[in-house]
């Protein structure tokens, strides 16, 4: 009996020692890095927005721009305020919808060439405001979203990105 519980414990221990040096194994091979396979390309967000500007709006713009007749869709916007963003990658914009309150301003910014696509510049007409936003540019149209538009759904129309984006202006602040 004394030679069987031997053998059994040198059992339990070549199996805790097997087991050891697979996940040691293991672990090694997962620290290393093989230099094979695709580099993570980099996000929208990857580079660092290189400016900020200011927009106005052109002389003799209407004073409420009015909404896009259809239904709204306010169920699939995502609901900003302050400072509401729409970045305009390679494919979509970020996020293709917004619904803000009247006191939100908007910043539009040229994200082109996030995941190694070619940046271009980006051509706005919104509201009466038109301008060039250059890649990892930013702009801030001036004055709240209610001052220039009316409750209900506004299309920005693009050009050198894809488009166009929504806002959503709710009726209250």
């Amino acid at each position: 009996m004394i030679g069987q519980e031997r053998t059994l414990r040198l059992g339990r221990f070549g199996l805790t020692a097997a087991l050891c040096l697979s996940a040691a194994t293991l672990l090694a091979g997962c620290s290393s890095s093989s230099g094979v396979g695709p580099e993570p390309s980099p996000g929208v967000d990857a580079q660092p927005i290189v400016r900020t500007r200011m927009v106005y709006r052109e002389p003799g713009a209407r004073r409420l721009e009015p909404a896009v007749p259809g239904s709204g869709a306010a169920s699939v916007c995502a609901k900003r305020s302050g400072l509401a963003t729409i970045k305009f990658a390679p494919d979509v914009p970020l996020p293709r919808c917004i619904q803000a309150p009247a006191s939100a301003r908007l910043r539009l910014v040229n994200r082109t060439g996030a995941y190694a696509a070619e940046p271009r510049s980006v051509t706005y007409r919104f509201a009466g405001f038109a301008g060039s936003i250059r890649p990892d540019e930013a702009v801030v149209l001036a004055g709240p979203i209610g001052s220039y538009l009316k409750p209900g759904r506004h299309l920005i129309g693009v050009h050198g990105a894809p488009g166009p984006a929504v806002i959503e202006l709710s009726g209250s602040n």
